[in-house]
């Protein structure tokens, strides 16, 4: 499936059945109250949890300001949300499971871009034959508990 935004602010979603055009349906601030209320966060959770400031987020709830596309991102992760659902289209809320791997994945990047010994010990663990990785489950596995 192909997700695309086209210049009049359509959103366009390729299937293998076709092309289907996503409307509009509801403010962004509307959307990001209703998910604010079904995940049970207030303002402060948001700046706690997304780094935004309690200014952005006060205007994009006034619908006074639209948030660009990082802190759209920001907030469909912390409110559990598709960030096409909170940008007002006709698609499910609840976010994908591609979408909240791609969120793991992308702190992984980033932890193993800014820790070197975190980014050595993943190589080592890339490195591992079939035996050793399994050895290595276990010991996490027996760490965890």
């Amino acid at each position: 499936m192909l997700i695309s935004l086209n210049l009049c602010g359509i959103i366009c979603m390729q299937t293998g059945e076709g092309v289907n055009v996503l409307t509009n349906l509801e403010s962004i601030a509307v959307r990001l109250r209703k998910a604010m209320a079904a995940a049970g966060k207030r303002q402060a959770d948001l700046v706690r949890e997304t780094g935004l400031d309690r200014g952005s987020i006060s205007s994009y709830l006034s619908g006074k300001y639209e948030p660009k596309q990082k802190a759209i991102y920001k907030l469909s992760a912390a409110l559990n949300v598709s960030e096409a659902w909170l940008l007002g289209y006709d698609v499910p809320m609840a976010r994908t499971p591609e979408s909240k791997r791609n969120d793991q994945l992308a702190k992984l990047i980033v932890k193993m871009r800014t820790d070197a010994d975190f980014f050595e010990t993943v190589a080592d663990l890339a490195n591992l034959n079939e035996g050793q990785y399994r050895a290595v489950k276990q010991l996490l596995a027996a760490i965890k508990e």
